[in-house]
């Protein structure tokens, strides 16, 4: 096992990881203006980190773990965010999402109580076993977006369109 590189309230600006990231721990730092094609994301943790003007498409993602992030007018594309699964079950992983781009995004297992997706655009995603109560889908055109195995109840879908909720295992409670 590697020692982690531990970074504490930094900022990175542009992409200063050529390669792979591997081995880090990041503690309330900010990214602005990351481009992260195709990397891999290997031993790494982000927590209470936020992601500005972020690009973040189709990551390899292992024995990594993000909690409590938040992200801002980033492209968020092919993420397998139980790969990011915190540690501690129940953790949530995204504390806010405000003007973000979210496509073919995979949600699976995780907790993800009173996320805000209003302000968001989410194209052909996928939520399955996921904890979503209290969740704000509200005036969406959420694309193709599924919701399978999910408790939805009290999640706001008010004049949201285009999704599809499997209404035979979903908990709909005052949905």
């Amino acid at each position: 096992m590697f020692n982690k590189i531990i970074c504490e309230n930094e900022i990175f600006k542009l992409d200063i990881f050529e390669n792979d990231i591997k081995n880090m721990e990041f503690i309330d730092c900010k990214f602005y203006h990351m481009f992260w094609w195709d990397k891999s994301i290997i031993n790494c943790d982000f927590v209470n980190c936020t992601f500005i003007d972020c690009q973040i498409i189709n990551p390899k993602i292992e024995n990594s773990q993000i909690k409590y992030s938040n992200f801002f007018n980033c492209k968020l594309v092919g993420i397998l965010w139980q790969d990011f699964r915190a540690k501690i079950k129940g953790i949530k992983i995204i504390e806010q999402l405000k003007n973000c781009s979210l496509e073919y995004n995979y949600f699976e297992n995780l907790k993800m109580v009173n996320t805000n997706f209003e302000d968001n655009k989410i194209y052909e995603c996928s939520f399955e076993n996921c904890d979503l109560k209290d969740c704000k889908f509200r005036k969406l055109d959420l694309q193709n977006t599924k919701f399978k195995h999910c408790n939805l109840a009290k999640t706001d879908f008010r004049k949201a369109k285009n999704f599809k909720i499997d209404i035979t295992d979903c908990n709909l409670k005052k949905c």
